[in-house]
Order: structure tokens, then sequence, then C-alpha cells
């Protein structure tokens, strides 16, 4: 019994290891230091705790490690929005913008900013944009 579980789990860890890519996203290439994953990874957990101060923190290490990471520019844009801080949030998703202008989460997050300063008319584009991309 032993062995075909042991030939099972064999089977599936490629499909395993290919899931935990998708999920773990582009920050965690071979192209990235450790720093800078550990820097996502203090980031993100302090956003899962509702602290964007120090989310704010972790993220902006993880930009000087890697500047042109349209993931970490996200988190620290969406970081800005909950510290309540729009300019820093909309300066910070323009960066990401430029690096992907076709990201879902991007035309989202500028949804949001628009609803959250009341300018519905101007947010309705952007999250009809986001529904067009990923239906």
């Amino acid at each position: 019994m032993l062995g075909f579980t042991a030939a099972k789990a064999w089977r599936i860890a490629p499909l395993t290891a290919f899931l935990c890519l998708l999920q773990c996203g582009p920050e965690t290439s071979v192209e990235n230091p450790p720093e800078f994953i550990g820097a996502m990874n203090r980031g993100k957990a302090y956003l899962e705790n509702q602290d964007p101060t120090m989310a704010v923190q972790a993220f902006e290490q993880a930009v000087t490690h890697a500047p042109n990471s349209a993931p970490a520019l996200r988190n620290l844009a969406r970081s800005h929005f909950m510290a309540l801080d729009l300019a820093s949030f909309a300066e910070t998703l323009e960066r990401a913008r430029a690096l992907e202008p076709d990201s879902i989460a991007t035309h989202y997050l500028s949804g949001l900013r628009h609803a959250r300063l009341a300018e519905f008319e101007q947010a309705i584009p952007y999250f009809e944009e986001a529904v067009r991309l990923d239906p």
C-alpha cells in the first residue's frame, strides 16, 4: 500500500508544482532575490491583517528590489488605497499600468479609486474593462 501511495504522489507532484507557480505569480521567479520575495510575503500578511501602514513599508522594500514588478507596484498601490493616501495610490498604480496595461487588477483598482471619490461615472469604464478582460 505504501508503494502505491508514493507512486501516486510522484505522479501528481508536477501538477502540484505547476499549480503553485500559477498561484505564486511572477514575483517568485528565479530572477527576484529572496529579499524581494520576503518583502512581498510580509506586505501580503500586513494587508491580510488590515495594517496598511506596515504593508506600504514592506511593498516599498519589494519595489526597491524589483522596480519593474507590476505585482509589487499593484500591492503597494492597494496598500496606499487602504491607508487612504489616494495621491500615492494613483501615482503607484500608473507605474503598474505602464508595465501591464491590460491588467485586470489595475483596472479594478482604478475603478475603486474613482468610486471612493464618489466619481461613479469615471469608475464605470474601469470596472467594465476589468470584466471585459476576464468575463
